[in-house]
């Protein structure tokens, strides 16, 4: 059994996820301890644009419908083979495509 501390400072979704997690179970699970929300998309090793990589979008902002979630939510991309401007537009049209 794995000990989750009181208090989850930020869930990094596409870490959670290369390591075996469901960012989404967690997030229903753990919800009323998360003050921060990191989105980032990830597949076959490689992080990348959001909807780009194999996380379930609409399955982890859902859960932060439903427990009510009004915090902060970034957006990271790192070790990126593209260009950086073009990966930051291809998650923002996803992001905007998931919250509508």
């Amino acid at each position: 059994m794995v000990e989750v501390p009181a208090h989850i400072a930020r869930r990094r979704t596409a870490h959670l996820e290369a390591g075996g997690g469901d960012s989404a179970e967690l997030i229903s699970t753990y919800g009323d301890r998360i003050k921060y929300v990191h989105l980032k998309d990830y597949a076959d090793g490689d992080f990348l644009p959001l909807g780009q990589g194999s996380l379930d979008f609409d399955r982890i902002m859902g859960a932060l419908e439903s427990i009510g979630y009004d915090g902060w939510i970034a957006v990271e991309l790192d070790a990126y083979e593209g260009d950086p401007k073009e990966a930051a537009k291809i998650s923002r049209r996803f992001l905007n495509g998931v919250t509508n």
